[in-house]
């Protein structure tokens, strides 16, 4: 790979203390995780990642450490995946952290190993959602955190926060805002909630016993962040990542602009730069019994459609050259270019197209009409 191409390694750490009722990623709850094993076969995997797919000697430009919850790991285990991946060239090192889990020593131990950078799972300051999300925390773990992050002066550092709970009130959401504005955290990650089949939420969806806000209501709340967060001085740089300049992440910037990636870690995929995807089992027994993960070749079109989903995300668009040199370009039906939804939702140039405020909102449709637009360029004419 040119050294001039960035890649990133994501880590998966699958370890919670209990999972929570709207989460469908690879979680174990487990009292005495096998953390050693675990470290060692990341370690492991990495080095054949890096020697299989050739990737550029100077090494990753950022490490991210998500979960379940890294903030779990012990130090000593957190340090030897670090020194085995970190190099000169490694400028973000993040690390998933929960309310709870950690205090000023150990913050500071995450300083001297290298990690720059926290992605806090705040969610919500409500206690009531709290519970209700089965967090497992209180407003005052909350707060707390949020002044030890505060006072041991990280890089940069970043807070989630939900909405669309259920039988969530607007002005609950609105406190839930102003108390995150009131701590002035560098970089916002929002996530509507979703009903993921297979979860104890989907499960009381489908049952009745619990109601989702309406869709009207949803839309609501999701304009009223995103303007609150605009007029408080946030850049929006992807449909649900707010900043304050330089605080964009390094590398959830990198995958949403198609860079290489090397995933490890029980159900983590990886993209290497000749087009292979890879991804791991997400069961414990066949993650750390197995010797290589899944490994798949993307066809040309795929690998276009996988660079339009994820580039039609950040505030950069669609950059039509890039779409022309994989072979590829957008032919969107008239019908639909003419459609009040479509023209309101994307500012389309020559070069670019890029979503409007409107299209924020309506990203997924756009997206589907895009990658079903996408067409390859006739080279005989």
């Amino acid at each position: 790979m040119p050294s001039e191409t960035p890649y990133h390694i994501y880590v998966h750490t699958p370890w919670c203390r209990s999972k929570c009722p709207y989460c469908d990623f690879t979680v174990y709850v487990d009292k005495n995780p096998p953390y050693d094993e675990w470290t060692d076969r990341i370690v492991r995997d990495a080095q054949w990642t890096q020697k299989q797919a050739k990737w550029d000697l100077e090494g990753p430009k950022t490490l991210y450490f998500g979960g379940g919850t890294p903030s779990l790991l012990p130090i000593n285990n957190l340090q030897k995946v670090i020194e085995t991946l970190r190099t000169p060239n490694t400028t973000e090192i993040t690390l998933e952290v929960n309310p709870g889990d950690v205090h000023p020593e150990k913050l500071q131990q995450y300083k001297d190993i290298g990690i720059n950078r926290l992605s806090l799972g705040i969610q919500s300051f409500d206690r009531t959602q709290l519970r209700r999300l089965g967090r497992g925390t209180t407003p005052k773990d909350i707060h707390q955190l949020l002044m030890w992050v505060q006072q041991a002066n990280f890089d940069s550092w970043s807070m989630d926060l939900m909405f669309g709970l259920p039988n969530q009130e607007f002005q609950q959401l609105k406190d839930d805002v102003n108390k995150m504005l009131s701590v002035e955290p560098p970089h916002v990650s929002l996530y509507g909630l979703t009903y993921k089949k297979g979860t104890p939420f989907f499960r009381a969806l489908r049952s009745g016993s619990l109601q989702p806000i309406t869709e009207n209501e949803w839309v609501k709340q999701f304009e009223y962040i995103t303007n609150t967060l605009k007029s408080s001085g946030y850049t929006r740089y992807e449909v649900s990542n707010f900043c304050k300049k330089p605080h964009q992440a390094q590398h959830n910037e990198g995958i949403w602009k198609n860079e290489p990636y090397i995933g490890l870690g029980p159900s983590a995929h990886g993209f290497w730069p000749n087009g292979i995807r890879t991804q791991y089992s997400s069961t414990w027994q066949e993650w750390i019994s197995s010797t290589v993960p899944q490994i798949e070749e993307c066809t040309t079109e795929q690998r276009a459609i996988d660079w339009l989903i994820t580039a039609i995300r950040h505030h950069e668009g669609i950059l039509l050259s890039t779409l022309n040199r994989m072979g590829y370009t957008l032919k969107v039906p008239k019908h639909i270019r003419e459609h009040d939804t479509f023209s309101k939702s994307l500012d389309c140039t020559p070069t670019r197209w890029r979503l409007s405020n409107h299209g924020w909102i309506v990203v997924d449709w756009i997206t589907e009409v895009l990658v079903n637009a996408l067409t390859p360029i006739d080279k005989s004419v």
